[in-house]
Formats: C-alpha cells, structure tokens, sequence
C-alpha cells in the first residue's frame, strides 16, 4: 500500500507537469500612421447681392460676378476634402424672410473663369486640393425673387461652409 501511495504520488507529480505545458506563439502586427497638414477655410469675398427692388429678382452670378463670394481652402496637397454647405438660406430682415438658391463652383486655381461645378452641384462633395499648392477656392452666387409686397430694409443671413479630410 505504501508502494502504491508513492507511485500514485509520482505519477500525480509527473502527470501534472505535463498537463499544463505549454508552447508559445506570438506575431506581429505593424503600426503606421499618415499625419495631414492643418485644413482650413477663409473667407475672401461676401456674398452681395446689392440693392433689389420689391417684386424683382436678384441674382449673382458664381463664374462671373464680383459680387460672387469666395472662399479659400489650404491643406495638404493633392488630398481629397468633403464640402458641406447649404443649397438654400433664408434672409431676415424688416419683413418677410426671403429664401434664397445658391450655386457654387469651385478651382485648384485661383481663376472664378475656369471653376466649374464639379461635385459641388447642390451645395456640397468632394473636392481635391491642389497638387502642389494644397488649395482650393469656392465662389458662391444664388438669386431670389421678392414679392411686391416685401418690406423696405435690409436683409442678411449667414452663410456656413464646412470642410474636412476625407
């Protein structure tokens, strides 16, 4: 019995060791990161629509007028941005508020000529900064129509255009 009892021990000695060996593996995963310049926008231009009679239709005209606004993109060159800004805003004032419909064209150059609308279409999409500049220009116009009726003063709004990396 005691013979028993030492084996059993030995066994339970040995086995046990063997139970919880265990190899090891391991990998690597590889780490990166790609750091973009600083974005932003600037304001260049006011959006004017100048002075309108009751009843008339005001427009501004964004591939020509001066009184187009503008703004001025700069970040890392050649990178894809996402435009967001509004197809519509709404002018207050003295009287009836007044909705206004905007258009945009943007360039990698500044030239309001050559801007086209590209993806900026309804107000917003996808544009690519310069390749070698980093930037980029938006000109915006728009026009609304007044009724007879509309009261004298002036109107105004703000306009807000946001951008960010894609």
């Amino acid at each position: 019995m005691k013979k028993l009892g030492i084996i059993f021990t030995a066994l339970l000695l040995f086995g046990v060791g063997n139970i919880y060996a265990q190899t090891s593996t391991s990998a690597d995963v590889a780490v990166s990161a790609t750091i973009e310049g600083s974005l932003t926008i600037a304001n260049q231009n006011d959006l004017a629509f100048g002075t309108v009679s009751a009843g008339a239709t005001a427009t501004v005209d964004q591939t020509t007028s001066v009184d187009a606004g503008k703004l001025a993109l700069q970040g890392t060159a050649g990178q894809t941005v996402v435009v967001t800004a509004p197809a519509s805003l709404t002018l207050t004032g003295a009287g009836d508020d007044i909705t206004a419909s905007l258009a945009y064209v943007g360039n990698d150059a500044d030239d309001q000529g050559t801007a086209a609308e590209g993806n900026l279409g309804g107000g917003g999409g996808n544009v690519t900064l310069d390749a070698t500049t980093g930037e980029y220009f938006i000109w915006v116009g728009g026009s609304f129509t007044t009724p007879i009726t509309q009261a004298n003063g002036v109107y105004s709004a703000t306009l807000t255009v946001a951008i960010e990396y894609l």
